[in-house]
């Protein structure tokens, strides 16, 4: 039973570990950037806020967008626009430009303006990391660390216990 409790804990402490991480980057992220959108490794990782039936986006999901990656027709874009940012899907590629369809009407933005390419839509996953990325969720998450790093201790130290072998018992036995 106690094997069980502590693959229970550890595994309760891989995910509060990974959730202290992710809000370390997240915060770090925020003290050092002034851009609404968080840019890692090649990736920029964007939070829907509002449905778009012609992209095929729903609020609340997850979009990993390739920094790298070359537009082609029927890619989805996110881009700047004076200060803001924006999605649409690539109507025709030109030379330096690309004429980009916004909720069926046609815009030309420049090369230069493309942020990167949506890779992937990871439906409510979005709306999962808001919640999880906050100060409160942190404090609740260090803190719960804190006590199952405690319990998984006191039921290994229990385990040990168990297994000490008591020598003077055998000792008097080989007299």
């Amino acid at each position: 039973m106690n094997k069980l409790w502590l693959k229970i804990i550890g595994l309760i402490n891989v995910v509060l570990i990974l959730i202290i991480v992710i809000n370390i980057v997240n915060f770090g992220f925020k003290q050092f950037s002034d851009k609404d959108y968080m840019k890692f490794l090649g990736y920029i990782f964007f939070r829907v806020d509002e449905s778009d039936k012609y992209l095929g986006f729903n609020k609340g999901d997850l979009l990993i967008i390739d920094v790298n990656k070359s537009p082609n027709v029927n890619n989805v874009v996110f881009y700047s626009q004076q200060e803001d940012i924006k999605f649409g899907k690539v109507l025709k590629v030109l030379e330096k430009k690309y004429e980009v369809g916004i909720n069926n009407e046609a815009n030309e933005i420049l090369e230069e303006q493309v942020l990167g390419v949506a890779i992937k839509n990871v439906p409510k996953i979005g709306d999962l990391l808001r919640l999880i990325l906050t100060l409160k969720v942190f404090l609740i998450s260090f803190f719960a660390l804190i006590i199952t790093s405690f319990l998984q201790i006191i039921l290994n130290n229990n385990k040990k216990d168990k297994k000490k072998i008591e020598f003077n018992k055998y000792k008097n036995n080989m007299s």
